[in-house]
């Protein structure tokens, strides 16, 4: 869909009969409501089991030298207990964050779906309807990252005489349950919008395709007739290269057996978290599926969606490219979720050490955390402080900038069909409108659109 730009090929029986100047044929509506309202409930099922299934855990491994003595699953992270346990911890922004993107928002959206595909609006509103939801999925991307994040920043060695403790955070299935149904979402959403889109009067997703349609290969920015602002289409390109490959956060463990003195410290950039959850699976036939994952989702497909925004202002293309770029830029900055990774971030950094806290705590006796509480500063066996780096900065300018672009270009697509729009409609004027005078002409030409 995002190669194609939306259009169907040539050889397809419907787009045929289009070229032919024939009408397409009536697609059976009953079927296609059954379907559709099917899939939605499929996608709430699917979404129902990944919040109870297992999203991650929390794995201590004993080992003499070389020799595994012990693994066992410690702490068991789920979806709804997760949002409980930030709540617990005392990182009250994170639970309220996490659960109203990962367990409110996807029953709200399939409830829109479901409102808006058996009651639609009318006109234009349908389509804006659509358009509004095929960008809010990216939002469920949220557990998935918080998991990440905890799987890279929750990381113990620990020294015990002959042996050797290891406490690592693996993930388990409820993520990928749960990034299943998200794209599901996303699926139903561009199926909504189809529907939308062979019922009204304008293209689905905000009507960029038909707008971009006017003749002549002048780009969106000759177009704009402010060209002080094209710095605003052009900020998402300079500032995504910072954005992903500078450091962002940095996570400091403070570990029990070694006296809080030694400290571990991890810095990561946006394209080192996904470097970093290599092996966090719980099997190792899948160890490189959340890397290949976060370098899509976070990093490759919002360099595209800044270079394709940036080509689709500055760029004279003809009418087909440009609706063809249009709608892949419309399609990539709804996948593109750094700016989601980047609200995430900012939340785990400053939570963490109560986060780590509760964790860690809850897998040791109680007394023994009470008396390193007593002998040292840290509230528990252990912590992990977060703080941000100067890439945070860039990230969040980047997030910023890539909201603000994609709103700008699109008011400049829609200005810039104005005047075809208007000369199409423009009836010719005679030599009585001549003698009209000026203001008399305007008034007519206003009547006329």
């Amino acid at each position: 869909a995002v190669l194609s730009g939306g259009q169907l090929p040539f050889s397809s029986p419907t787009n045929r009969r289009r070229q032919m100047g024939r009408p397409p044929r009536p697609r059976p509506r009953a079927a296609e409501t059954a379907c559709f309202l099917a899939a939605a409930v499929a996608t709430g099922a699917t979404v129902g089991f990944a919040q109870r299934s297992t999203g991650s855990w929390v794995r201590l491994t004993i080992a003499a030298g070389r020799d595994e003595v012990l693994r066992s699953n410690v702490f068991v992270i789920t979806s709804l207990s997760a949002i409980n346990d930030f709540w617990v911890s005392g990182a009250r922004p994170v639970a309220v964050v996490t659960g109203a993107a990962t367990g409110a928002l996807p029953y709200a959206q399939l409830l829109a779906y479901a409102v808006l595909w058996l009651r639609p609006l009318k006109g234009a509103s349908q389509s804006w309807a659509c358009a509004a939801l095929v960008q809010l999925v990216r939002v469920q991307h949220v557990l998935t990252f918080a998991a990440m994040l905890l799987v890279v920043a929750l990381k113990i060695d620990a020294p015990l005489g002959p042996l050797s403790a290891e406490v690592r955070v693996v993930t388990g299935w409820g993520c990928p349950a749960f990034e299943l149904a998200t794209l599901a979402s996303y699926g139903l959403a561009l199926w909504l919008a189809a529907a939308t889109r062979r019922g009204a009067p304008i293209q689905a997703l905000g009507g960029a395709p038909d707008a971009l349609g006017y003749a002549g290969r002048a780009s969106l920015f000759e177009k704009s007739g402010r060209p002080r602002l094209a710095w605003v289409a052009a900020a998402p390109a300079m500032l995504v290269g910072a954005a992903l490959f500078a450091p962002v956060v940095r996570f400091t463990m403070h570990e029990l057996a070694r006296g809080f003195v030694g400290k571990k410290r991890r810095t990561f950039s946006v394209y080192g978290v996904a470097a970093a959850m290599y092996g966090s699976t719980a099997r190792a036939t899948s160890k490189w599926v959340w890397t290949l994952w976060l370098a899509i989702f976070a990093v490759s497909l919002d360099v595209a969606a800044a270079l394709a925004t940036a080509a689709l202002f500055f760029g004279r293309w003809c009418p087909d490219v440009r609706r063809r770029l249009a709608t892949m830029t419309v399609h990539l900055h709804a996948l593109a979720s750094a700016d989601v990774l980047a609200v995430i971030v900012g939340q785990i950094a400053s939570e963490i050490p109560l986060i780590s806290s509760w964790i860690v705590d809850a897998m040791v006796p109680d007394d023994l955390c009470d008396d390193v509480e007593k002998d040292t500063r840290y509230g528990g066996c252990a912590v992990v402080d977060g703080e941000y780096r100067p890439g945070m900065g860039c990230l969040a300018g980047y997030a910023a900038a890539k909201s603000l672009a994609f709103a700008y270009v699109n008011a400049v697509v829609h200005r810039a069909s104005l005047p075809a729009c208007i000369a199409s409609r423009m009836p010719a004027l005679d030599a009585d409108a001549e003698a009209e005078g000026p203001l008399l002409r305007v008034e007519r030409d206003a009547a006329a659109v």
